[in-house]
């Protein structure tokens, strides 16, 4: 619900299901902002699962270029420690006073003045290496890859996997199981969670209207498409 406009994912509900499935921990990374960290934690607490705040970042390598051909990439930090949250705050603060263009966004130079504490990922479909690895720029990606080593060292970096719902996504699986094990990256099985069950997908798709200022009645307005954005259970995961 703090993804403005984007998740109609309420924190209670999604404390409420991780109860029932018997998580011990949980994570929320909403899109540039940590606005939700304190009911998280809060509404966590309360029912015995350790919360786990982050963020889905808006990343490019120099936030002083603006150019709407090449605006972001997405990626996931989580807090590690008391640094770690700390460094996190600077992070938002710099992506909303300096790196903002159409969002909040940070670069390569802030990221690694303020990475101590942080645990990064590679990032979705939408993430930086993901994409140059799927659209054939290897060399680039090759880079990149080494540059998050450099900063976050093996332990504190990952690629994410989804479950393969399009060809896309089997086909970025399949280049992060082999440029993960080359390099000696863990995997780590994520899930775009946008809003609670199924039944919500409708709902979401008439926020999604209302965010591009469209009609839900236009076929051509942007749209999740097949793509389930439910959270995801224990069994769906696997």
């Amino acid at each position: 619900e703090f993804s403005l406009l984007d998740g109609a994912l309420r924190i209670k509900d999604a404390i409420s299901l991780a109860k029932k499935q018997g998580w011990k921990s949980m994570a929320i990374t909403d899109h540039g902002n940590i606005f939700g960290a304190v009911k998280f934690f809060q509404e966590a607490e309360k029912a015995g699962i350790k919360p786990i705040l982050g963020a889905e970042m808006y990343f490019t390598d120099d936030a002083k270029v603006k150019d709407s051909r090449n605006k972001y990439y997405h990626m996931v930090l989580l807090v590690k420690d008391a640094q770690g949250y700390e460094n996190l705050c600077q992070l938002m603060a710099y992506s909303f006073l300096e790196g903002f263009y159409f969002k909040p966004r940070i670069d390569q130079a802030i990221l690694k003045k303020y990475s101590a504490g942080l645990i990064a990922s590679g990032g979705c479909l939408g993430g930086q290496i993901p994409t140059l690895l799927r659209e054939g720029h290897i060399a680039q990606a090759r880079e990149k890859i080494e540059w998050f080593l450099e900063v976050f060292g093996r332990e504190n970096f990952f690629f994410e996997v989804m479950a393969p719902f399009d060809e896309d996504q089997r086909i970025t699986n399949e280049l992060l199981y082999q440029y993960g094990a080359e390099y000696g990256i863990d995997c780590v099985a994520t899930g775009d969670a946008h809003y609670l069950s199924c039944e919500d997908k409708e709902a979401h798709e008439v926020m999604l209207s209302i965010q591009t200022k469209d009609t839900i009645t236009n076929p051509k307005r942007y749209s999740f498409g097949n793509f389930q954005g439910h959270l995801k259970t224990t069994d769906e995961m696997l």
